[in-house]
């Protein structure tokens, strides 16, 4: 298993990454306010990456098998110019998206690629 950079090679793994974290999501929400709408698999990819490209953020993938098992999306937002009258404004991140497939938990990935998101944090 490898832990890489994201490649467009692994979209549709991606596409699919996500739609099992919301399927889970819908599963624990009481209130039933998640839903999967019908265009979701083919846009949330796509909007999740384009905000992570335009926030200095990252994406990285677990792969095995030559298929993405798992992801970490995060991205990494500016401060205010004046934030930095009284703050020494640290490079602070947010995950946005952290999933591992069903049938690959268990294994120590999502450690993986939170180790690797922090390295982002700490360059």
């Amino acid at each position: 298993m490898l832990i890489i950079e994201y490649n467009d090679k692994y979209l549709e793994d991606v596409k699919d990454l996500l739609v099992e974290l919301e399927k889970y999501i819908i599963s624990i929400d009481k209130d039933n306010l998640d839903q999967l709408h019908s265009e979701y698999r083919e846009k949330m990819a796509v909007l999740d990456l384009e905000e992570v490209k335009n926030n200095s953020g990252k994406c990285y993938l677990a792969v095995e098998n030559n298929r993405a098992i798992g992801l970490i999306m995060g991205c990494i937002f500016p401060y205010r110019e004046y934030d930095y009258l009284d703050y020494k404004c640290p490079k602070r991140g947010e995950i946005t998206e952290l999933i591992i497939s069903k049938n690959a938990r268990s294994k120590g990935i999502g450690s993986m690629l939170i180790k690797k998101w922090k390295i982002i944090l700490n360059q």
